[in-house]
C-alpha cells in the first residue's frame, strides 16, 4: 500500500470505527510504503480532480 502517513492513520482509523480487527497496525505495517506530501504529490492530486490543502493546512472541519 502507498500512502501518505494522514492516509494511512486515517485508514486505521476507521478500520477502528467499523470492525474489530486486531492485527490491522502488523498487516498494515508491513506492506505500508510512505508517499511524502511534497508540493509535486499535491499539484499532482489536483491535476486529477481531487480536493487537496494547501502545505500544513487541514481538510477537517
Amino acid at each position: 500500500m502507498g500512502t501518505s502517513t494522514l492516509g494511512f492513520v486515517e485508514t486505521v482509523r476507521t478500520l477502528d470505527q467499523i470492525g474489530n480487527y486486531p492485527s490491522v497496525m502488523a498487516d498494515l505495517v508491513a506492506g505500508f510504503t510512505e508517499i511524502l506530501v511534497t508540493e509535486e504529490v499535491r499539484d499532482a492530486a489536483h491535476a486529477l480532480g481531487m480536493p487537496v490543502a494547501a502545505p500544513g493546512a487541514s481538510t477537517h472541519g
